[in-house]
């Protein structure tokens, strides 16, 4: 709620149609516009001339600007949506201004209205009204298909073996014998337990 609000009020003091980054990076690229001729085609496009990264091989750097199109031949100005050196030296050969040319996202207006939600503040807990009533579970519905046969595994549980549809008990657990108290097997097959029925006569 804060939040929102001190970006309405911050936006409410912006100098210019757009916001603070975007001025700082509109006067990074007007300050390599001045190395630019605009030589003008039509009142929508225009060419560039002038110092570039070619110019080091003597080769004359040269862009094609077209303002209706929004479009720019070094491609800076059709991806950022931002006017880059080219069109800016385009638009001050005109006397325009470079923040008329911003993509309206950028703008002051879009800005605020994606701050214009109003966020009411609401009174502390010790204020709520306190209610006698419980609160019931939500009603069962029965979910569509058809109801599984198998458990839902818990956690770390371990899957079954290849080719064994049911595990043992001793798989879980280890039985213990009846008649000698060991573990690992049963009465039925204790060792000891047999030894007295072969002696018995």
């Amino acid at each position: 709620m804060v939040r929102l609000n001190n970006r309405r009020n911050a936006a409410a003091k912006w100098r210019c149609n757009v916001g603070p980054r975007i001025e700082k990076l509109l006067k990074k690229n007007a300050t390599w516009s001045h190395d630019y001729k605009a030589l003008q085609s039509s009142e929508q496009r225009f060419d560039l001339q002038g110092r570039g990264v070619a110019c080091e091989s003597g080769v004359i750097s040269q862009h094609f600007v077209q303002l209706d199109m929004k479009s720019c031949t070094c491609r800076r100005w059709d991806l950022s949506a931002l006017p880059c050196g080219h069109v800016i030296a385009a638009l001050y050969s005109k006397g325009w201004s470079p923040d008329d040319f911003v993509s309206e996202w950028y703008t002051k207006k879009k800005y605020l209205e994606a701050y214009e939600v109003v966020i009411n503040p609401i009174a502390g807990v010790a204020e709520w009204e306190k209610k006698d009533r419980s609160i019931a579970p939500p009603l069962y519905r029965r979910q569509p298909g058809r109801p599984k046969s198998k458990r839902t595994k818990e956690p770390g549980e371990e899957p079954l073996l290849a080719g064994v549809e049911r595990l043992p008990k001793s798989y879980y657990s280890q039985i213990t014998c009846g008649t000698c108290h060991q573990k690992g097997h049963n009465k039925r097959t204790c060792q000891r337990r047999n030894q007295v029925t072969t002696l018995t006569p």
